[in-house]
């Protein structure tokens, strides 16, 4: 019974990293609505000391909101679209204010925790958010490449920012 409960408690303790606070958060990408309304923000974070996490975290908010961190629930101004453990490639296309193309490659052992394909629930305006899963290059090594393309702006790789 003793060897059972040696080996819980660490199991218990590493679960729990899992769950923690993110130590770093960067926007990889801001990317506007042709109408500059609203934003498309990717963030990459990660947490969890020596047993860490990372995942990159899509989402929508209105334009006048500051980009600060992504959401950690629903409501309030931004709304996180998609989040995924690993990704080689994020090409954002708004095909319209109310439409958002996302295409994406991960790498084999990439997870994909969380995908919504409408963004606000309940807002005043709707947009539409549509995947498409490229395919991944098992050669492909970080850094992640982004790109945004909104009417005329094409945005491809910029700096990243660290908010935390």
């Amino acid at each position: 019974m003793r060897f059972f409960v040696l080996i819980a408690i660490p199991l218990a303790a590493g679960a729990s990293i899992d769950c923690s606070e993110p130590d770093r958060i960067d926007v990889m990408l801001e990317c506007p609505s042709p109408d500059r309304s609203l934003l498309a923000v990717l963030f990459w974070q990660a947490g969890g000391g020596a047993a860490g996490w990372a995942e990159f975290v899509l989402t929508l908010q209105p334009a006048n909101v500051p980009v600060t961190r992504p959401p950690t629930g629903p409501g309030g101004g931004a709304e996180a679209v998609l989040r995924a453990s690993h990704a080689q490639k994020f090409e954002l296309n708004w095909d319209a204010n109310d439409h958002l193309s996302v295409s994406v490659a991960y790498p084999d052992l990439g997870t994909v925790l969380y995908l919504f394909h409408q963004y606000p629930m309940n807002g005043k305006r709707q947009v539409r958010v549509t995947f498409t899963e490229l395919e991944s290059d098992p050669r492909d090594v970080m850094p992640t490449h982004v790109t945004c393309q909104s009417g005329s702006l094409r945005i491809e790789n910029p700096p990243s920012k660290r908010v935390k």
